[in-house]
């Protein structure tokens, strides 16, 4: 009996490790040669290319705490400037350097199952952060691309009770400053 719940262990263990660690440390699309055979292997780094064509923004902000200010969208750059140090580090390990879970999970002494729970958390606050900036837009009459409209559908079962208390009282705010 015994055993067979080792082997049942063993397959769900077998199952996770196969769907988290689907990719390299290396992302294909930076163009980087497998074996590093004919040019060293630091030139061939995405931000030495980078530097080498002039394009230094990258580099300089290439930090769990600068990362905010690579993006465009105010909205997503005050959510991540807004995160906890702890949860810009994992972000940062996880969307700019690709890192596995597992890999994160070693550099901060963690299992990677926490990794996990620690990104599910960030993306739940990134998201709710966004879907108030978006129904603030929505009610100040602004425009809304596509992909904005399909976010406001999908998480406003999730958020729209919290969404409307939030945004009532930014709009009161607004209009006693006014």
């Amino acid at each position: 009996m015994q055993s067979w719940w080792d082997r049942l262990d063993a397959n769900a263990d077998r199952r996770y490790r196969y769907h988290v660690i689907g990719r390299s440390d290396v992302p294909l699309e930076w163009g980087a040669a497998p074996e590093q055979v004919i040019v060293p292997k630091p030139i061939q780094h995405i931000f030495w290319k980078q530097i080498i064509k002039g394009d230094i923004l990258d580099a300089i902000f290439d930090c769990p705490f600068e990362m905010h200010e690579l993006i465009e969208n105010t909205d997503i750059a005050n959510a991540i400037f807004e995160l906890k140090d702890t949860h810009k580090e994992v972000l940062y390990y996880s969307a700019i350097r690709q890192y596995s879970n597992q890999r994160i999970a070693r550099i901060r002494c963690q299992t990677d199952r926490n990794i996990l729970k620690v990104k599910n958390t960030i993306l739940k606050k990134l998201r709710k952060k966004l879907y108030l900036a978006l129904c603030e837009r929505q009610e100040m009459k602004l425009p809304l691309s596509q992909r904005e409209k399909e976010f406001l559908d999908k998480y406003s079962p999730d958020f729209s009770d919290k969404g409307h208390s939030n945004t009532d009282a930014f709009k009161i705010k607004n209009q006693s400053s006014d």
